[in-house]
């Protein structure tokens, strides 16, 4: 009778450990590739910005040369 419930025993045990086990992978590789998630997000965040400005000076140098083109001084029309 010992033996039996010592198996039965032995058997919940693993079955708890496997399921923890499942769950901890879970949980570090959803960790993981959160962490990643975010850093993509997080750059294409930044390279948008980046881009953005890019377009922004491009367009407020051109609007300076073009005026000081006209004859007069940047900013001024």
């Amino acid at each position: 009778m010992k033996l039996k419930k010592l198996k039965s025993d032995i058997e919940k045990m693993r079955s708890e450990l496997r399921k923890a086990f499942t769950n901890y992978i879970f949980l570090v590789s959803l960790s993981y590739y959160g962490v990643l998630v975010l850093k993509f997000v997080t750059f294409t965040r930044v390279s948008v910005w980046v881009i953005a400005g890019m377009k922004l000076t491009k367009s407020l140098l051109a609007i300076g040369w073009i005026s000081i083109l006209k004859g007069g001084q940047p900013g001024m029309n």
